[in-house]
């Protein structure tokens, strides 16, 4: 029989050995998950940032913004969602296709779903002839207030399918009036009117400052992916291209815009939103965009969809359902 003694003595070496093995294996548990973050930590310290600045200064280049290259880790569940929720549009025949952008301006983090796929802008494209007119009053003082006629002419305009208040034909508008027009109702005859004194160097300068392909005006396209088209939302919202007093104008023009059956069919009423939509293609296959700015509180986000498909009431939808994922979860997140 063993003794007290001895089965005291084998209680504690079995102790001791535990102990050992325990020691042993949360010394290994803890080198391993310290190497694994310091991995992690050094992928997102070799995460480059695109940076963009301004030229054409003599001693100085503005910093119109900064970006990291890598996606955010955070923002993969809902770019799983995303993806699985286009899938299922366009099994059910609502979609041929669509891209997402998203941009938590409060983080810096960011994500896109399928990032690779242009789209023909269409209205959209209103938005740098905005930012264009804005810098063309910074540099001659007193452009907004010039005024225009415009005069109704035999030409084919491009084809809006959404309801809109046009300027009327042998009256006269100031710049800020066209500029509002085109903007708030997406008016294709003030954007005609706008377009005979844009500066077109200027306007071409917009895209290449921001690291956009240089618009061909002699093309009645310009392909354009929605991360790439999210930029000019980006320097409006950063102040980084136009003074901070024109970057508060144009997006509170476009927190005016009457479009309703985009981004705003999925998030709350009365929620600020300052936005932009756009839309082109053929009768056999059209093309619907929203993109801009969600103000949730304090956590403001960048949102672009682009959208191609055959219906244009679908699409609105799409966006709409999109538009409602991304809100929700930026809400709870």
């Amino acid at each position: 029989m063993i003794s007290i003694k001895r089965a005291s003595l084998y209680i504690l070496l079995v102790a001791i050995v535990c102990s050992s093995f325990t020691f042993f294996f949360l010394k290994n548990y803890l080198q391993q998950k310290s190497e694994t973050d310091e991995i992690n930590a050094e992928q997102q310290e070799n995460c480059d940032y695109n940076i963009y600045r301004l030229s054409g200064y003599k001693f100085i280049k503005p910093l119109a913004f900064a970006e990291k290259n890598c996606e955010s880790k955070n923002f993969a569940p809902i770019k799983a969602t995303l993806t699985d929720a286009i899938n299922n549009f366009k099994a059910n025949n609502n979609l041929v296709e669509a891209s997402v952008y998203i941009k938590d301006f409060t983080s810096g983090e960011w994500t896109s779903v399928n990032d690779n796929v242009t789209y023909n802008p269409g209205s959209l494209i209103k938005v740098p002839i905005l930012m264009t007119y804005l810098r063309m009053e910074e540099l001659r003082p007193g452009t907004l207030e010039q005024q225009f006629s415009f005069t109704a002419i035999d030409m084919k305009m491009p084809t809006q399918h959404f309801p809109t208040k046009e300027i009327q034909s042998g009256k006269n508008y100031s710049i800020k009036e066209l500029l509002r027009s085109m903007i708030i109702n997406s008016d294709n005859n003030a954007t005609f009117v706008l377009n005979q004194h844009l500066d077109l160097p200027l306007f071409k300068k917009v895209f290449t400052d921001i690291g956009l392909p240089m618009p061909d005006e002699h093309s009645s396209t310009y392909p354009i992916t929605a991360r790439q088209y999210s930029q000019f939302f980006k320097v409006l919202f950063n102040a980084g291209y136009l003074t901070i007093a024109n970057s508060e104008y144009a997006t509170g023009l476009l927190s005016e815009s009457e479009f309703n059956d985009g981004l705003l069919k999925g998030i709350p009423e009365k929620t600020s939103v300052a936005h932009k939509y756009g839309e082109s293609g053929t009768d056999e296959m059209h093309e619907l965009h929203d993109g801009g700015i969600i103000y949730i509180g304090n956590k403001p986000y960048l949102i672009t969809v682009m959208t191609k498909g055959p219906d244009l009431k679908k699409l609105s939808e799409v966006i709409g359902e999109i538009s409602k994922i991304v809100y929700q979860n930026m809400k709870n997140n």
